[in-house]
């Protein structure tokens, strides 16, 4: 929710206030995270190691590695689509304005239709849009604007194609008589609330399609091939279906392949059954949830319900697009024309003759795919390491052997001895399996083959080498960087930077992530320039901050006797105190006892927490960051001088707010609110907008 509101700022223009969501997301974490910063394990001076010597955090430098393709492979597409024009229906790909092929994806044809239409008549933009001069201008154009003069980019010219593929199996629901071809605003007027949603969410799909294609082509010509491949796949599928009679989405020819062996009458029969066991389930007065869904609705390809004609003559269309794309892919993922996996080749064989950052090397990437496409490729760009297979791991799976690979590459900090026959890991390549729960320190240089959705994950990655202990003063990471279109079209490092800039803002970053300034949390790393010079100063983050408190308590249990310990530990609860007198705060401040338990994992909670409540009128209550409360209340022998209570508040009242808003913190899963079924269901449908955010167990918990 809070990316969706991220995004709307910014297509809006306006800056997104983060200070509105920082206590939500602190309150939420609070519970979960255990750990000192690395600000705060070195305030307390550090950890020593068994010889007494301190131990160290590394510092990291961020570094980009840029790539472009040739002129040759830039010529070889813009040529090899010119042969092809033919495919496209004499629309030439390479003129389309990406901007404005992005921005008009709900589309009740195909996309070659439209664009003949608004070729022969440029109002039908206009008209079949539903656009007028005010939605002009949210668009951030001057004028929609359907084509532009052709340009020599692989990047682009692939997504142009991209835009030209109908994606049938997808949305054939679009091929329906009482919609195909029609605009979406007319559509809209006569359609109820569930129809509607389901014909948005099908004719925008190409938007996940193009989003999903083009991040394995960033990552790897080959990932990309086998998504196109699978696509293939699928449309084959879609077609058989489709002339024995029948329409059947992708899942429901999953269903009937998988677990009725193609058989399609035991399939719809099953389905048949299942409806009618619901049916009498509710009719009963029961609840129908857990009932077993079984079978697929059968749906026939009627002719008078879909426009077949055209359905069997987009999946042909698409076909054909496809293949041009698999033809030119096909060339550009060999070794010879791939600069990206050159690029990878030039920066290791760099790093690693200065012997600054040893000999290992540890690379990240997203895809099983791409990580088989280096293993099968990579050793033929290092001629002169001549053992580098054996020196070398590929992995892209959990299991013994991911194991058995991270030990042999990390052997010292997993305190593993090599058996007879094995031999030492410098290269590894894997994807995100070993970005959790691993030591592997023993390096000092990784790189990200590819931009992780997910900027936790990218931290997660750059944490295996990052650790207390490391034997090396400096890490070096590496981004491969993505040339400028790619940042252009998908907007991956706007996408990345987004999220980076939720958690930064709402509780502060551990590491360098693709370069941007940080606050320090967790292994607090400095600001990175992108030349890689480390700067010094620290912000201080939500997090961080409680860690000069915590040190602070550290200090006072070693300085003071078992005695004076247990005296403040026996004050009385209920005991009321003035806070120090260069505090100016209005409020009363209560450290209440929260008791429960979180709402998704069900782990008990038994925590203390602050209340700040009003001390006059309505009295109202409400949560306070544990780092603000602290500095409210921090003090020193100074200012210890006895007085007398004074204090003229309605105590009874404070208290009972502070209660009740410290109980409300961690309501128990008892105390939900039962939805009725009809209900449920309803939530259920509009989940699908929420994504992670669990919508059912949040209304549940908040309705009283």
């Amino acid at each position: 929710m809070i990316q969706r509101d991220i995004k709307k700022h910014n297509r809006e223009g306006k800056e997104y206030d983060y200070e509105l969501v920082k206590k939500t997301i602190h309150q939420g974490l609070i519970n979960y995270l255990v750990r000192l910063t690395r600000q705060g394990v070195e305030t307390e001076g550090g950890i020593l190691d068994a010889e007494g010597k301190k131990k160290a955090f590394p510092k990291s430098r961020v570094f980009s590695i840029k790539y472009y393709y040739s002129e040759e492979v830039k010529n070889f597409v813009f040529e090899g689509i010119e042969k092809k024009l033919n495919v496209f229906e004499g629309i030439d790909p390479r003129v389309l304005n990406l901007e404005f092929l992005s921005e008009f994806t709900q589309i009740t044809s195909h996309p070659l239709d439209i664009i003949k239409q608004i070729s022969k008549d440029p109002g039908f933009i206009e008209r079949y849009f539903g656009l007028d001069q005010e939605k002009i201008k949210k668009l951030k154009m001057k004028k929609p604007q359907l084509t532009i003069d052709p340009q020599k980019n692989v990047v682009a010219n692939i997504l142009q194609m991209f835009f030209l593929a109908g994606l049938v199996p997808y949305r054939h629901d679009i091929y329906k008589r009482e919609f195909y071809a029609k605009p979406m605003k007319e559509i809209k007027l006569n359609l109820s609330a569930e129809q509607s949603k389901l014909l948005q969410n099908q004719s925008s799909i190409h938007n996940m399609i193009h989003i999903t294609w083009l991040k394995r082509f960033e990552s790897c010509p080959s990932s990309l091939l086998e998504s196109l491949n699978n696509y293939l796949g699928r449309l084959c599928l879609f077609e058989d279906y489709l002339n024995k009679g029948f329409i059947l989405n992708l899942n429901e020819i999953s269903t009937v392949q998988d677990e009725y062996g193609d058989d399609l009458e035991t399939a719809f029969s099953d389905y048949e059954y299942n409806l009618k066991e619901i049916e009498k389930a509710l009719a009963e007065g029961k609840d129908a949830k857990d009932i077993e869904k079984k079978g697929i609705k059968k749906i026939p390809a009627d002719d008078k319900t879909y426009d077949i004609k055209a359905m069997r003559k987009d999946i042909g269309r698409d076909r054909e697009i496809v293949n041009v794309l698999i033809e030119l892919l096909s060339e550009i993922k060999k070794p010879c024309n791939n600069s990206k996996l050159k690029q990878l080749a030039k920066d290791i064989k760099e790093i690693l003759k200065n012997d600054k950052y040893g000999k290992k090397v540890i690379v990240f990437t997203f895809f099983a795919d791409t990580v088989k496409y280096l293993q099968e490729n990579i050793s033929s760009l290092f001629p002169e390491i001549a053992d580098f297979n054996e020196r070398s791991a590929f992995v892209s799976g959990r299991g013994i052997q991911t194991q058995e690979m991270s030990n042999r590459f990390s052997p010292k900090s997993k305190k593993y001895c090599l058996k007879d026959g094995e031999k030492e890991i410098d290269f590894l390549f894997s994807t995100d399996v070993l970005s959790e729960g691993q030591n592997l320190q023993d390096a000092a240089y990784l790189i990200n083959y590819d931009l992780h959705w997910n900027p936790v994950r990218m931290i997660q990655r750059n944490g295996r080498i990052n650790r207390l202990g490391s034997d090396f003063d400096e890490i070096h990471i590496g981004n491969m960087k993505p040339e400028e279109n790619i940042e252009l079209y998908l907007n991956l490092v706007g996408r990345l930077e987004n999220k980076i800039e939720t958690i930064k803002q709402a509780i502060g970053l551990d590491q360098g992530v693709l370069n941007e300034d940080i606050n320090p949390i967790d292994f607090i790393d400095e600001y990175y320039e992108e030349d890689g010079k480390i700067l010094e100063g620290e912000e201080k983050s939500l997090l961080a901050q409680n860690d000069d408190h915590i040190a602070e308590l550290r200090r006072f249990l070693s300085k003071h006797s078992k005695e004076e310990i247990e005296r403040v530990r026996s004050i009385a609860l209920g005991k009321w105190n003035y806070l120090p007198k260069d505090q100016i705060y209005e409020k009363a401040l209560a450290l209440m006892r929260a008791e429960g338990e979180t709402s998704i994992t069900k782990k008990p909670i038994n925590d203390a927490l602050f209340i700040e409540v009003e001390t006059a009128g309505y009295f109202r209550a409400d949560y306070i960051e544990t780092h603000k409360a602290l500095e409210l209340i921090k003090t020193d022998e100074k200012n210890n001088k006895r007085e007398r209570d004074k204090i003229s508040v309605n105590r009874g009242t404070v208290f009972n707010r502070a209660y009740i808003q410290a109980k409300t913190q961690s309501e128990n899963s008892d105390k939900k609110y039962e939805l009725k079924p009809k209900q449920k269901e309803t939530i259920g449908r509009m989940q699908e907008y929420f994504k992670d955010d669990p919508l059912l167990d949040t209304i549940e918990r908040g309705l009283q």
